[in-house]
């Protein structure tokens, strides 16, 4: 989709262009928030929680089951999870390399004990042209520090091709009116092998108001929720 090809330039450009937090606040004051997020990020400790599974999912195939969740913007940028039935016939999130793309929503959206076990390098490009700063932490860490700021996490897959996945994550704070962009790169093959990384470009605190530009193009357009992808293919 455009939207997807649209986001390593929107990441690298909209915190240029937003020169102030939620368009009210100044250049400095980004800035420290900026700064503060990172400082924070470092020392980040999340704890993996519980995960409620609901009687009734949503089939997708023989095997693989849906509870769907809140959409950004648009379907193919949601909260939705995915699961699968175990022999004793409890659903379970799916956490495999067989399926990537459930398997990296399951990552970023649920707070299984994996997402704290799995490394992640942050590069933030800050809105300051040239600035940049990387902080090495997990994926539960960075998803559950922006959870604490009220930030709620949207993930959607551009593509897998020879085995990399790229995404993005959207970290929407509603109450606040701004977002953290962030462009996902990873091979979930290494990651669900225990031996992978997750690499993430982000943009801190844009404004909403930019963020929605990014759909301009795209506003009218109904994705199938599981079209993009073949089920269960390595």
């Amino acid at each position: 989709m455009m939207i997807f090809r649209k986001i390593s330039f929107f990441i690298a450009m909209a915190a240029v262009a937003a020169s102030s937090l939620a368009g009210q606040e100044t250049v400095s004051h980004r800035s420290a928030a900026e700064d503060n997020f990172i400082a924070g990020l470092r020392i980040a400790h999340g704890e993996a929680g519980a995960v409620a599974v609901p009687d009734t999912l949503e089939r997708i195939d023989d095997t693989l089951f849906r509870l769907p969740g809140a959409h950004y913007n648009l379907r193919s940028i949601n909260a939705s999870t995915y699961y699968m039935i175990g022999a004793d016939s409890v659903a379970e999130p799916v956490l495999s390399a067989e399926y990537p793309a459930e398997s990296m929503a399951n990552l970023f959206i649920l707070p299984v004990a994996q997402a704290f076990h799995t490394p992640m390098t942050v590069t933030v490009l800050k809105h300051e042209p040239g600035e940049k700063e990387t902080v090495e932490t997990t994926v539960g860490d960075f998803v559950e520090h922006c959870r604490q700021e009220g930030c709620a996490p949207f993930w959607g897959v551009e593509k897998i091709s020879d085995g990399e996945l790229q995404g993005a994550l959207f970290l929407y704070n509603a109450a606040e009116g701004y977002d953290h962009v962030v462009k996902i790169t990873c091979r979930p093959a290494d990651v669900f092998g225990g031996e992978g990384a997750v690499t993430a470009r982000a943009s801190l605190y844009v404004p909403t108001k930019n963020v929605k530009t990014l759909f301009n193009d795209d506003n009218q357009v109904e994705c199938p929720d599981h079209e993009k992808y073949e089920v269960g293919k390595k």
